[in-house]
C-alpha cells in the first residue's frame, strides 16, 4: 500500500477516534463561557445588543449538558453561531499607531484548539475575531477625551476610561439554588476579567485555569456559603489590592455563619517574623487582666501559627503581593467564636503558654479603635520637617511650607491615605516638572486589548523649589493613590523612598455589579505603569533603603522607619 495513502488512512481514523472522545462537565463547561463571552463583545450582532445573551446563554447550556463528544460539542456550538446571522467582511483599520497598543492580555489562541473545536468552528470564530464589532457596546463602556485618553470626571461616582458594565439585568427569578443562574454569575465576571482587567497577564494562576478549578465548585456547591466562598476564591485570584467581593451593594459583609465572629482580641498585632506582635494595646486594665505587653511575639494564636492563618485566607482576601495579605489578617481577621483562645508567645527570651480572654470589639473598643495620631506636621530635633500625609488637607499647605521650607530635609510620611492631592505639593518639592507614570485603559474595539496613555507628569517650573534632602515613608498601608503620590514626589532632586513593599493596587478604581444585590465586585481598572515601562501593580512602590518594624523595636516603642529617615537626613 502507497506510504502516503496509510498516511491519510491512520489520519483519517485518529480524527474519526477523537470526535467521538467524551469530553468532561468542566470541559464543556469552561469552553462554553469563553464562547459566550466571545460572541458578547466580538460577534457584531450580539454586541450591539440584538438579542438577549442570558437567554441564548441558558438554552446553549440545556444543549451542551446532553452532549457527550467533542463532534458534537463543535456542531451545537456552530449551529448556535450560525443562528446568530452572518459576520460580513470588514476592513478594520486601527485608530492608533501600533506602539499605541498593549497585547499582553489579548489571547484568543484558545479559539483554535483542535482538542475541543473542530476545523470548521475554529474557522469561523477566527473570522468573527478578524471582522469583529468595530461600534458601541451595548454590555460594557468606557468614557475618553476627544484624542482617546481616558478623563476623570469629578461629578461621577467612578472615573472615566475604566470598564463599566452596563444593560446586565439581574433575572427576575433569580436565585442562587439554580445552576443556570451560578453559571451565568460566573461566566459575566470571568469574562469581564478576560477581556477588561488590565493586569490580569500578571496573576499567579492562568485565568483559564482558576476558571476550571471554580466550576466544580459553582456546579455542585454544598450551600449558599459554599457557593459564595468559591465566587470570593475567584476573586481573590485576581492577586488584587483593589479587588472585592460583595454580596450586596447595601450589605457588604460576607456572613459566615448566623453564628457571629464578634470577640477580638484586646490588643492589635503587626505580624512580623511569622509572629503575631502586640503592637498597640487597645485597653490597659485588660491587657492588665491578661497580661499581655507591647512586644509580646505569639507563636501560636488560637493554635494556629502565622503560616496556617496565611493558608486559611489566602482563597478569601484579595492581596497584590504578601506585605498586604499578612496586614490584612493582622487588622481585619482575627477574631472569633469563643470568648476565650489559647497563645503561646514569647516575651524576651521566654516562652509563655496562657490563655486569654477576648472581648465583643463593639463594646469594649470604641473609643481605642478611634485613637489616631493626628497631627499633620512638625519640626523635628535637627531642623528636620516631617509630615502626616494622612492629616494634612491641600488647605494646610500653604502655611506648612512656610514653616517648612528651610528646614534641612523634610520627612513625608505616605503610610497612610492621602488627603491631599499630589499637585501642590509636588510643585513645592520640584524644580520642574517631570514623567512620573503611564497607564493603559481598554480597547473596546478590539476586547482584550488595551491602549497606552499620554505620560502623566507632576510638578511645575519652580526655581524656588524646596531644597533639602527629601525622604518619603511607606509600608503595606501605602496604597492607590498613596502610591501615585509616592511615584510622583520620588522623582524630585534629593529623594529617597524609604520603608518596606507597599500595597500594588495603583490604576483607577473599577466597580462591577455582575448580579445586582448578589455579586458586587471591584477591580483595578487601568494598568500603571512606570515610565519605562515597569509594572506597578504587584510590585508596589520599591524602596530605595529597606527598613522593616522589628520585635524588638516594637517592644521598646520606635518608630524604626521614621529613625532611619532621620539618620539619612542627618548623614
Amino acid at each position: 500500500m502507497n506510504k502516503n495513502l496509510c498516511s491519510i488512512i491512520i489520519l483519517l481514523l485518529f480524527q474519526v477516534c477523537f470526535s467521538q472522545q467524551k469530553l468532561t462537565e468542566v470541559e464543556k463547561l469552561t469552553a462554553t463561557c469563553k464562547v459566550w463571552g466571545f460572541l458578547k463583545y466580538y460577534h457584531p450582532n450580539v454586541a450591539k445588543g440584538q438579542f438577549d445573551w442570558d437567554e441564548h446563554l441558558y438554552e446553549i447550556l440545556s444543549k451542551v449538558e446532553k452532549i457527550k463528544t467533542q463532534d458534537e460539542f463543535s456542531n451545537a456550538i456552530e449551529s448556535w453561531i450560525n443562528s446568530l446571522g452572518d459576520v460580513p467582511e470588514i476592513e478594520i483599520i486601527d485608530k492608533y499607531p501600533k506602539d499605541r497598543y498593549f497585547y499582553k492580555n489579548l489571547d484568543l489562541s484558545w479559539t483554535q484548539n483542535k482538542l475541543l473545536f473542530s476545523e470548521s468552528l475554529s474557522k469561523k470564530l477566527k473570522w468573527i475575531e478578524e471582522n469583529r464589532f468595530q461600534g458601541l457596546q451595548f454590555y460594557i463602556s468606557r468614557d475618553v477625551d476627544k484624542d482617546g485618553y481616558s478623563i476623570a470626571d469629578d461629578g461621577e461616582d467612578e472615573p472615566k476610561g475604566v470598564p463599566r458594565l452596563q444593560n446586565e439585568r439581574t433575572p427576575d427569578s433569580f436565585t442562587w439554588k439554580e445552576k443556570k443562574y451560578r453559571l451565568l454569575t460566573l461566566f459575566r465576571y470571568w469574562n469581564l476579567i478576560e477581556y477588561f482587567a488590565p493586569n490580569k497577564y500578571l496573576i499567579d494562576k492562568d485565568w483559564t485555569t482558576c476558571l476550571n478549578d471554580i466550576l466544580p465548585k459553582i456546579s455542585n456547591p454544598k450551600d449558599e456559603i459554599s457557593y459564595h466562598y468559591a465566587l470570593l476564591e475567584m476573586v481573590a485570584n485576581l492577586n488584587d489590592s483593589h479587588a472585592s467581593y460583595y454580596i450586596s451593594a447595601h450589605n457588604p459583609q460576607l456572613k459566615l455563619s448566623e453564628k457571629s465572629y464578634d470577640f477580638g482580641l484586646p490588643f492589635e498585632v503587626k505580624i512580623v517574623d511569622n509572629y503575631f506582635v502586640v503592637s498597640r494595646i487597645l485597653n490597659k486594665n485588660l491587657a492588665i487582666k491578661n497580661d499581655i505587653q507591647v512586644g509580646d511575639a505569639i507563636s501560636l494564636l488560637d493554635g494556629k501559627t502565622v503560616n496556617q492563618y496565611v493558608e486559611k485566607y489566602k482563597n478569601q482576601i484579595p492581596a497584590s503581593n504578601v506585605s498586604y495579605l499578612l496586614n490584612k489578617i493582622a487588622k481585619y481577621y482575627l477574631a472569633f467564636l469563643n470568648k476565650e483562645i489559647n497563645i503561646e508567645f514569647l516575651r524576651g527570651k521566654e516562652i509563655k503558654v496562657k490563655k486569654i480572654e477576648l472581648y465583643s470589639r463593639r463594646e469594649h473598643f470604641k473609643e481605642a479603635k478611634g485613637v489616631n495620631n493626628d497631627g499633620k506636621y512638625e519640626i523635628l530635633d535637627g531642623n528636620i520637617g516631617y509630615l502626616n500625609i494622612g492629616n494634612i488637607q491641600n488647605k494646610d499647605l500653604d502655611s506648612i511650607f512656610l514653616k517648612i521650607k528651610d528646614t534641612k530635609g523634610v520627612i513625608v510620611d505616605v503610610r497612610n491615605y492621602p488627603n491631599v492631592t499630589q499637585g501642590k505639593l509636588a510643585e513645592f518639592l520640584k524644580a520642574k516638572p517631570l514623567e512620573y507614570a503611564k497607564q493603559i485603559h481598554i480597547d473596546l474595539n478590539y476586547p482584550g486589548r488595551f491602549v497606552w496613555e499620554k505620560p502623566q507628569f507632576c510638578g511645575n517650573e519652580n526655581p524656588d523649589n524646596y531644597k533639602g534632602k527629601i525622604v518619603i515613608l511607606v509600608n503595606e498601608e501605602t496604597m492607590s493613590q498613596a502610591e501615585t503620590l509616592v511615584m510622583c514626589l520620588q522623582t524630585a532632586d534629593n529623594a529617597v523612598v524609604i520603608g518596606s513593599q507597599t500595597a500594588g493596587a495603583d490604576g483607577w478604581n473599577a466597580s462591577a455589579k455582575i448580579i445586582y444585590s448578589h455579586f458586587v465586585t471591584t477591580f483595578t481598572g487601568k494598568g500603571f505603569f512606570y515610565p519605562d515601562g515597569t509594572e506597578m501593580q504587584r510590585i508596589g512602590i520599591v524602596p530605595n533603603i529597606q527598613v522593616k518594624p522589628t520585635i524588638e523595636g516594637i517592644r521598646e516603642g520606635r518608630d524604626e522607619v521614621l529613625e532611619r529617615a532621620i539618620q539619612y537626613i542627618n548623614e
